[in-house]
């Protein structure tokens, strides 16, 4: 006796057929996969001065921002100085450093900001750099579109030399208060389909002139052994002095060819 097939439904097979193909198509497009990625690589340049009373810089870099020009305002009510916007850095008694190098208040960096730079990608760092060495940071880019401005942030800064003093050499450690200072250069990047899928940007620091040289030294307190050290609680007064000095003289720029 022959037994009839059984017939199987085919509608459910089919919608579990169609099921499969959208969740492979979701996994293949879904939100946050990278455009791009960006390899940044920064050197410590140093002190291109000469003479210069600085012999060694050393710096400590916390973290790598790329940024894209804001397409329209984000206007917020609130500065937190801990945390200024793209363009501004060491916030404090009322007023924070600009890039350009100006002193802005708090109320105009909120005009300013609000149709500013906005933060693409991100990374943090631990790294300490001596003169010639150099760090990098790998970031992934989930957006189409022009990349303006890379931003690095500095956690510390060394600086080591000798300073004339009543007709002498002073040897001198500077711990310099930059904690927070950011440092940004322009870019031309893009990041969409029809760029590769890896970009590199080399950068270097640069500090441009010797913000050493004529500090006064007359009130300062020196060491039994009679050098100068220079941080937050020793010579604060040197140290504020290095430290605007600093913001207006260290550079990031492309790196040297």
């Amino acid at each position: 006796m022959i037994t009839a097939a059984r017939q199987v439904p085919r509608r459910p097979l089919i919608a579990l057929a169609m099921l499969t193909l959208l969740s492979s198509a979701g996994c293949a497009f879904s939100d946050g996969e990278p455009w791009g990625w960006v390899d940044v690589e920064v050197e410590n340049a140093g002190d291109t001065a000469t003479p210069s009373t600085i012999s060694s810089v050393e710096l400590e870099i916390t973290s790598i921002r790329l940024l894209s020009e804001s397409s329209g305002s984000t206007a917020t009510t609130e500065l937190d100085p801990a945390n200024p916007p793209p363009g501004f850095s060491l916030c404090h008694n009322g007023h924070c450093h600009a890039d350009d190098g100006r002193l802005v208040p708090y109320d105009e960096v909120l005009q300013e900001s609000a149709s500013g730079p906005q933060v693409v990608s991100a990374i943090a760092l631990d790294a300490s750099l001596s003169e010639g060495s150099s760090t990098s940071g790998r970031l992934k880019i989930t957006r189409q579109g022009p990349l303006s401005q890379v931003e690095v942030e500095l956690g510390a800064m060394e600086l080591r030399g000798t300073l004339p003093f009543e007709n002498a050499s002073v040897a001198f450690r500077a711990n310099v208060p930059v904690r927070g200072l950011r440092l940004t250069m322009p870019l031309d990047l893009r990041v969409d389909a029809a760029s590769p899928p890896e970009q590199r940007l080399d950068a270097e620091i640069v500090l441009n002139d010797d913000i050493a040289a004529e500090l006064d030294l007359r009130e300062a307190t020196f060491e039994e052994d009679g050098s100068l050290r220079i941080t937050n609680t020793r010579n604060r007064a040197l140290a504020e002095a290095l430290l605007e000095r600093a913001a207006l003289q260290l550079m990031l720029s492309p790196a040297s060819p």
